[in-house]
């Protein structure tokens, strides 16, 4: 009987440290903050101007904000660089310390546009990206082999405690297209998909 209450204790923990461990909920349209809300206790934290260095959710993640759009959210699974309505010269002017700060980041632009030397510098593992993307900034994200997802604004990303995230909310409005090789130049040509 011992044994049996202990194996339903011991799975009952696996499977709670398997959950989810936070939402990230991304900012309104021309928001100047965004939430984390852990899974776990309900706790939610808002990463504001006032945010500055902070530990967030039970210490769960670390919150360093490198300018006015540009926030770096450390924690056992991932380092998580989010930009929202970041232009390229305030990008520019935390891109080497961001650089130095996390390593294979997973980057989520809030209307911010993706360019080379940010890519670059960053190498992100993962980019979410909300679908205001032109092909040609689609075509650099091809190029650069980084994966992303284009997500719509009103999306939520659950980071899970086994280290996947997902999109909870909120699907991409694009209709999204192919990339074809041109017989005649041989350059690839991204042709989208009519709506």
């Amino acid at each position: 009987m011992k044994k049996a209450l202990l194996f339903l204790i011991l799975t009952a923990l696996m499977l709670s440290s398997l959950s989810a461990s936070a939402d990230l909920i991304l900012p309104d349209q021309g928001g100047e903050s965004f939430t984390l809300i852990s899974n776990e206790s309900g706790d939610e934290f808002i990463v504001d101007d006032s945010v500055f260095y902070k530990r967030a959710l039970d210490g769960e993640f670390f919150v360093n904000r490198f300018s006015a759009h540009v926030v770096l959210l450390e924690s056992d699974m991932h380092d998580i660089i989010v930009m929202y309505g970041a232009d390229e010269e305030e990008i520019d002017g935390v891109l080497f310390s961001l650089s130095y700060s996390a390593r294979s980041p997973v980057l989520i632009l809030f209307n911010t546009p993706p360019y080379d030397e940010m890519i670059e510098k960053l190498s992100p593992e993962m980019i979410y990206i909300t679908p205001s993307l032109s092909n040609s900034e689609r075509a650099l994200l091809r190029r650069s082999g980084t994966s992303f997802t284009e997500i719509d604004q009103s999306s939520v990303l659950r980071f899970n405690d086994d280290g996947t995230i997902q999109v909870i909310s909120g699907e991409a409005s694009y209709k999204g297209g192919i990339y074809v090789t041109c017989p005649q130049c041989g350059t690839m040509i991204y042709v989208s998909f009519p709506e």
